[in-house]
């Protein structure tokens, strides 16, 4: 129905249309004291502000690097953004995951509330048409390409369906224990917001605590990187996700020819491994495996007392031929 309508045109529209929406259900809720409609209200609010957050996250991401050319200045803020805004829409959706938690225990809460202490609703015929407008904002939100994700539609709908159906129960029905529907759908509403929320929670949370994409293994990756030849060993290797898309790593590769002169092709075959891994942004720092030390360990050379021959003592050791003063020893990757 809007096929040329532009991203951000659609997102207009149905922050719009979800604005609306939410005043007239909460409205219409504390009217006719329907938990459920609150609970939808609320659900909807949610909806709205991740459709807000995803039209600033559509600006920030736009903007581009601090270490960008661009004709005009950046702000004293962006320049300091060496990746410029990618991570905004992480940290808009991880911010929408935390409020949809606090929203669902919320809601739960006065779900058991209202079924200790019931409470009858007024007019459930606005409980009715209120499930019904909620249910075509969902086809509109859908058809604008907003619901991309088919569960999130239903989950949506199903919550509509779930006000309406209470609403009829309550209207038509003439046994005392009707008004129960309306927590009932309410407690619905909020479990189905905690199942929806806390996977958000953990996986953009996991994200910005810089883990590893999910199925790579950073000591498989790193087993397959020293298995190269010209490469002595692998260490500092450090593999995380900038956002949903995007991975990015670093290593210190120690080379086993001390001219360093192959450096740069041995260097594209580590990033054709990292490829291989889906990781497509990678910064490799050089090192020398010199005659005292050999795969990450230190040989030392040493005078055999009773023969007076020379002899190479081994000693571990994990610490980078580009050390840092004692200032900044905790303070490096491999400190």
């Amino acid at each position: 129905m809007f096929p040329k309508l532009s991203k951000r045109s659609r997102l207009t529209i149905i922050i719009i249309l979800s604005f609306v929406f939410f005043c007239a259900e909460i409205s219409v809720g504390f009217y006719t004291r329907s938990m459920a409609l609150i609970a939808d209200a609320f659900h909807y609010l949610n909806d709205l502000l991740s459709y807000l957050l995803a039209l600033l996250a559509l600006t920030l991401s736009t903007r581009p690097p601090a270490t960008s050319t661009s004709s005009s200045p950046p702000s004293s803020f962006s320049s300091t953004l060496s990746f410029g805004y990618a991570r905004a829409p992480l940290l808009a959706a991880f911010f929408n995951a935390v409020f949809l938690l606090a929203l669902g225990v919320s809601i739960f809460l006065q779900s058991v509330e209202r079924f200790v202490a019931l409470s009858k609703v007024e007019q459930p015929r606005w409980m009715l048409v209120m499930g019904g407008i909620g249910l075509g904002v969902n086809v509109v939100s859908a058809d604008l390409g907003m619901m991309a994700v088919l569960l999130h539609v239903l989950a949506d709908a199903v919550n509509n369906i779930g006000v309406m159906v209470a609403a009829l129960a309550i209207w038509l029905g003439k046994w005392e224990g009707r008004y129960y529907a309306d927590p009932g759908v309410s407690m619905g509403i909020a479990l189905m917001i905690l199942a929806s929320s806390i996977p958000l929670v953990r996986n953009s949370g996991a994200i910005l605590l810089q883990s590893a994409p999910a199925g790579v293994d950073p000591e498989d990756v790193k087993h397959d990187m020293e298995t190269i030849p010209g490469i002595s060993s692998v260490h500092e290797l450090h593999i995380w996700r900038l956002n949903q898309k995007k991975s990015v790593a670093s290593a210190h590769i120690v080379m086993s020819d001390p001219s360093m002169k192959d450096f740069m092709e041995k260097a594209k075959v580590v990033t054709e491994c990292l490829h291989a891994y889906g990781i497509h942004s990678a910064t490799l720092q050089p090192e020398l495996a010199i005659q005292t030390q050999v795969d990450g360990v230190e040989l030392v050379r040493a005078e055999d007392d009773s023969t007076g021959s020379m002899r190479l003592k081994i000693v571990e050791t994990k610490l980078c031929q580009i050390s840092c003063g004692n200032p900044c020893k905790e303070l490096t990757c491999c400190g």
